[in-house]
């Protein structure tokens, strides 16, 4: 399953998640990428895209859960 790991602001989705690390799913999000200078690439921005607007993702990462049920990183 991919997933964009990262934290969202207090409050936002109608919890207080403050400083929680989420694993949002992919499929339900939006994020630019570039090149990293240490090759690869790295996502930029990131949205939780919500029934009431567009929810920013702070310090962002895209991933998958593995089958030990750990996040594996894909791009910084």
């Amino acid at each position: 399953m991919m997933v964009i790991k990262g934290t969202i602001p207090a409050n936002t989705l109608g919890n207080n998640l403050v400083g929680d690390v989420l694993h949002l799913p992919a499929d339900r999000c939006a994020w630019t990428t570039s090149a990293s200078s240490a090759g690869g690439y790295q996502v930029d921005k990131a949205f939780f895209i919500h029934s009431t607007g567009n929810v920013t993702i702070v310090t962002p990462t895209l991933g998958y859960i593995g089958k030990s049920g750990r996040f594996v990183e894909i791009a910084t």
